[in-house]
């Protein structure tokens, strides 16, 4: 007999995506995450308080690339912070005191920050909740329990400070969701922003030289790009073989496959370097080597260390 199976309710790539908003979770808002969080999100913050900083005493404006002769700026410096991811990074950089959009794509990602920062006193360090970041994991475990293992989030309360603030110029802080791209190409966003700090982003996008292209027209003359990160291009397409003459017949094995997998261009840091001071950047300090980890499980035989590059780049006015 026959037997028709609906199919499930659930599919492997939505729990995929579940997985990695828990670690995501993981690294940016538990006491985990702090070892993650030091060596990648602390380096930018450190570059933005030093190109924008800060009036002392005075968090409405700020003293970055005045001369002696120059007022203060009386504006809050606004940050953009693209592939914000669970918001982490943007809301540290707002407690600093600066106005911070975080921007990321996945609807996974922005309700599990929503939760996070406008979670109405859900959760907070004394009331943490417990997540299962490793549940799907099944080698190099050290023991049978370490999938099942728990995290508590969160180690900070952001209502705390979101919610304290008042005056008539306090710093803004908000999510734009959509493709970084599509949102911020917009001519609304030309020369709005004073600064745009990344991690882990620029190589996550189809084609780097549209997204520095796009960052270029967003920042102010005089803005800077702070970015740390590797060169993985997530959008890296299969690669070419010995043997593939035209362009359709490579394209053709792989009828399936995102058109965003064939945009992608791989190019090495120093390309990268290149092209940012063709669009109009003044690359003002680079520092390579830096080790960083992404969601790794601390209890696992294995994790992938990457070796980051951190720079700044300024827009020539």
């Amino acid at each position: 007999q026959l037997q028709l199976h609906s199919p499930p309710a659930v599919t492997d790539e939505q729990i995929s995506k579940v997985s990695s908003v828990l670690k995501s979770l993981t690294r940016d808002w538990s006491a985990e995450g702090k070892i993650e969080r030091d060596a990648a999100y602390s380096p930018i913050k450190d570059l933005v308080q030093k190109y924008l900083p800060l009036l002392p005493g005075n968090q409405d404006c700020f003293a970055g690339s005045l001369s002696t002769d120059e007022s203060p700026m009386t504006d809050i410096p606004k940050i953009c912070v693209p592939g914000s991811g669970v918001g982490r990074l943007a809301f540290d950089l707002r407690a600093l005191g600066y106005s911070v959009q975080g921007n990321d794509f996945s609807l996974y990602m922005l309700l599990a920050s929503d939760f996070i920062l406008n979670n109405g006193g859900i959760c907070f360090p004394d009331r943490q909740i417990s997540i299962c970041p490793w549940l799907l994991e099944s080698r190099n475990l050290h023991s049978r329990s370490d999938p099942i293992r728990t995290v508590r989030i969160p180690d900070v309360d952001p209502m705390a400070l979101l919610c304290s603030e008042h005056g008539v110029n306090v710093p803004d802080f908000s999510m734009a969701a959509g493709d970084f791209v599509s949102i911020y190409t917009h001519e609304k966003e030309a020369a709005q922003w004073d600064c745009v700090a990344s991690c882990f982003f620029l190589d996550a996008c189809p084609n780097i030289i549209e997204v520095l292209l796009v960052i270029h027209k967003m920042l102010k003359p005089g803005g800077f790009l702070i970015n740390l990160g590797p060169l993985l291009y997530h959008w890296s397409g299969p690669i070419l073989r010995p043997d593939d003459r035209f362009w359709q017949q490579y394209r053709d094995r792989y009828p399936n496959l995102d058109d965003r997998y064939f945009s992608s261009i791989d190019l090495a840091f120093d390309d990268v370097k290149e092209i940012m001071k063709n669009i109009g950047f003044e690359l003002l300090e680079e520092k390579g080597g830096i080790e960083c980890y992404y969601s790794a499980d601390q209890r696992s035989m294995m994790s992938t260390r990457y070796r980051c590059v951190s720079f700044v780049a300024k827009k020539k006015a």
